[in-house]
């Protein structure tokens, strides 16, 4: 399973664009900062990845300001075809005010 789920704040986005289909797509860089235990340790995780957002969701996230925290969740995959670079492509967010 493919499966990622952090809360995140939005560093930076481009402008809404719209694919071939006519469907609005918003291409965005994610800060997320988090404490898990790894082997009985408390760790901090400090990390930026670079997402992308379609459709009624690319639209909501767009109105979002910059510094609102928001749970997302998605999967992870290819920037394109044989890539190794990946992007976090979300599928649902919560803001924190719901």
């Amino acid at each position: 399973m493919n499966l990622l789920s952090l809360n995140a704040k939005i560093l930076n986005r481009d402008s809404i664009r719209y694919n071939y289909a006519g469907i609005p797509v918003l291409e965005m860089t994610l800060s997320s900062f988090s404490k898990v235990l790894e082997s009985n340790v408390e760790r901090n995780i400090n990390l930026t990845i670079k997402a992308l957002a379609l459709g009624a969701l690319a639209m909501s996230l767009d109105k979002i300001p910059y510094d609102k925290e928001f749970f997302a969740t998605g999967f992870l995959a290819p920037i394109y075809k044989n890539s190794v670079i990946l992007r976090f492509h979300l599928q649902k967010i919560i803001n924190s005010d719901d």
